[in-house]
């Protein structure tokens, strides 16, 4: 497998053989590592403005992409990383993708720490743990569940102070209750701290308190508008091959049904007060 990116980043790759046929591993999923298999090495060409070109080379450890450049990282560039990579995939293909790659800030003082790991709603489930930060959360991060991994990995982004965050997929591979923990994460930034989300999904549950939605078909805009605006068109969402928030499906069918129903509903609160149970405080 060869790949390119820049810092934009814009990313190129070719795999020599894209096509294998293997059994699902043990935990049921895809067997990457299996496919990829240990014999081999990961190099590494970064150009980072000096005379020569950085090389680095190190020996694949499992086939698992995330876990051989973790390995990469601290054995070439003598850096502690985390490293994670999710890819959804169904009948068609991949669905969607993610992942991410963290290192430590040597400079961050333990204040800005615990500062970016409560505005990440991080703070109260590390101090739960038996030694609060200085626990020991195994390799990987492996001792802690997903949605918890993704909130560290969004305060160790915010202890840089960005001004804008963008989350490619951050709940993929994630069950419904991770993916809570992290979009609440997630709306407390920008509510909070005023820092400016772009997020790719396509679990459109996670875009319903967006302030601008753009659906990308085939690298181009096909739609754009709120979020009420959007999903006022489920017709075209469903030609889009894009799912609805359940509740939206389920108002747009009681419509089709003859119930007098306002277009776009997202959220239940907004279904029962139209059905007349509750008040309504629709804008």
């Amino acid at each position: 497998m060869v790949t390119t990116a820049t810092n934009l980043p814009k990313v190129k790759g070719y795999v020599a053989n894209p096509y294998v046929d293997l059994p699902l591993n043990e935990f049921g999923k895809l067997d990457v590592g299996g496919a990829v298999g240990q014999q081999g090495y990961i190099n590494v060409i970064k150009d980072i403005g000096l005379k020569e070109p950085y090389v680095g080379i190190c020996p694949l450890v499992s086939g698992e992409i995330a876990e051989d450049f973790a390995e990469y990282f601290a054995k070439s560039e003598q850096k502690n990383t985390a490293v994670a990579l999710g890819v959804l995939v169904d009948k068609n293909g991949v669905k969607s993708a993610g992942g991410y790659i963290i290192t430590p800030m040597p400079d961050a003082t333990d204040e800005e720490i615990i500062a970016a790991a409560k505005n990440a709603n991080a703070h109260e489930f590390i101090m739960s743990l038996p030694e609060g930060y200085d626990t020991d959360i195994g390799q990987r991060g492996i001792k802690l569940s997903g949605g918890q991994k993704q909130r560290v990995s969004i305060a160790g982004v915010l202890a840089m102070h960005p001004k804008c965050i963008v989350l490619d997929e951050p709940t993929a591979m994630l069950d419904p209750s991770g993916r809570k923990e992290v979009i609440r994460a997630v709306r407390g930034l920008n509510q909070v701290e005023g820092v400016t989300l772009i997020l790719i999904t396509h679990y459109m549950e996670e875009i319903i308190h967006a302030d601008k939605v753009f659906v990308m078909d085939e690298g181009k805009i096909a739609m754009q508008g709120t979020p009420r605006e959007i999903f006022s068109q489920v017709e075209q969402l469903k030609k889009l091959r894009l799912d609805v928030p359940q509740v939206t499906l389920l108002s747009y069918e009681l419509q089709k049904r003859g119930i007098p129903l306002p277009d776009g509903i997202l959220t239940r609160e907004e279904l029962v007060n139209a059905l007349g149970y509750g008040k309504t405080d629709r804008k």
